[in-house]
């Protein structure tokens, strides 16, 4: 076997050899490497049967102008076709890249699963509905709670109300402790103007250091209504009531004191004896055989669900002991609904760009957090295919290099 750079250089002069335009000494110097390499030796034999043939052909013949062009165009297409061939590859892996990118997106937002902002405290308090009876019906505070959670009564500990007039009427049934009481207000007013009360009913909590829990509003002809639910610091629930007095014409004010451990009973104790049953329960499990482990898995599961619940329901109750609940009712002498004017091409286009706008933003956030996830199974999946690729060409490169050495 001839020298393997040599064997390029000869079969790089083979076209030029078939058209007749090397020199003699070129001729002299293939035929002379051809005597020591039998591939080269053969390449110019078959290159010598080309050049024959080619010799009974008439060099003037006039090709017809249609397979002119029709070569052309071929040539043209050859040339454009290896020219954008990469072009095309390198869009074609980014389409595919984004298409993975975007659809993970689509999966993570249609199935939740994308990061949240973690909440440092429970806040369920409106996951217990607290009902208020008016006096003129029962007398007592109702609080619709799952049945294992509470126990029955029949009346609060605790109950006055104080009508417009400033005149008190005190009902009190049963000793309480100042602090394990939940306290709780329902103020009604007369509005002229509800939606500025409303306004001020926001500014006022925020005023006392409170949070509005609850919004509700209806808007009639026959007159509008808002129950505005606020809840404040204990400590600052007198004076708060009464600043809300004056915010419109009061019609009645009824307040509320209910002992905590008539709604939340026992809760700590419960609480301490599930979290030491989990820690029994998970000593257990190191010497447990795989029957074992497959009972005690579910009763963990149970156990775990009731810590869950048992600690919402001690962070809803320090929450009710630590905000009074004031329910402010807002009653309007007559509708206020304003009819909208309607909006112009330019305002809903304006809109629609915004919301759009708004849309796209979020969704690229989310893809950021997307590429996140799932950048360290695309960079091992990169790399398994890259060996895998110089794999399939190092097997190749050997295979071809066999059959050469066979047909030498």
């Amino acid at each position: 076997m001839g020298d393997e750079k040599m064997c390029e250089k000869i079969r790089s002069m083979l076209d030029d050899y078939v058209d007749d335009l090397l020199t003699p000494e070129e001729i002299e110097f293939m035929k002379a490497h051809a005597e020591k390499c039998e591939r080269c030796a053969e390449e110019i034999r078959l290159s010598d049967i080309i050049k024959n043939e080619l010799k009974g052909m008439d060099d003037h013949v006039i090709v017809p102008l249609q397979a002119q062009a029709a070569w052309r165009n071929a040539v043209k297409k050859e040339i454009r076709n290896k020219k954008f061939k990469k072009v095309y590859k390198a869009l074609s892996s980014v389409a595919a890249a984004l298409i993975v990118l975007v659809g993970a997106t689509f999966a993570l937002r249609s199935n939740d699963l994308l990061p949240k902002d973690i909440v440092d405290e429970y806040n369920y308090t409106s996951s217990l509905a607290v009902v208020a009876v008016s006096a003129a019906e029962d007398g007592v505070t109702a609080y619709g709670m799952p049945d294992e959670m509470i126990r029955t009564r029949s009346t609060a500990n605790e109950r006055f109300v104080i009508e417009a007039d400033g005149e008190a009427d005190d009902m009190i049934v049963g000793d309480l402790e100042s602090e394990n009481i939940i306290k709780s207000c329902d103020i009604v007013l007369e509005s002229d103007s509800v939606e500025s009360d409303i306004q001020s009913i926001y500014d006022l909590t925020e005023e006392y250091e409170g949070y509005v829990s609850e919004d509700i509003r209806n808007y009639s002809e026959s007159g509008d209504h808002a129950d505005i639910v606020s809840r404040i610091p204990v400590d600052l629930m007198d004076d708060y009531i009464s600043a809300a007095e004056n915010i419109g014409c009061t019609v009645s004010i009824s307040r509320f004191s209910q002992n905590a451990d008539e709604i939340y009973y026992d809760i700590d104790s419960r609480l301490e004896s599930k979290r030491l049953l989990a820690e029994e329960m998970n000593a257990r499990i190191k010497d447990a055989d795989e029957e074992t482990l497959l009972l005690m898995n579910e009763e963990i599961s149970k156990v775990y669900a009731e810590i869950d619940t048992l600690t919402r329901l001690a962070n809803t109750r320090d929450n009710d002991l630590m905000y009074a609940k004031v329910r402010i009712t807002l009653l309007g002498s007559k509708s206020e609904i304003v009819t909208p004017s309607e909006s112009t091409l330019a305002d809903r286009s304006a809109q629609g760009f915004k919301a759009s706008f708004s849309a796209i933003c979020d969704f690229l956030k989310d893809m950021v957090v997307s590429l996140a996830v799932i950048a360290p199974a695309a960079i091992l999946i990169g790399v398994v295919a890259l060996i895998v690729l110089f794999t399939v060409k190092s097997v190749k490169k050997n295979k071809n290099d066999k059959k050469e050495d066979g047909d030498e």
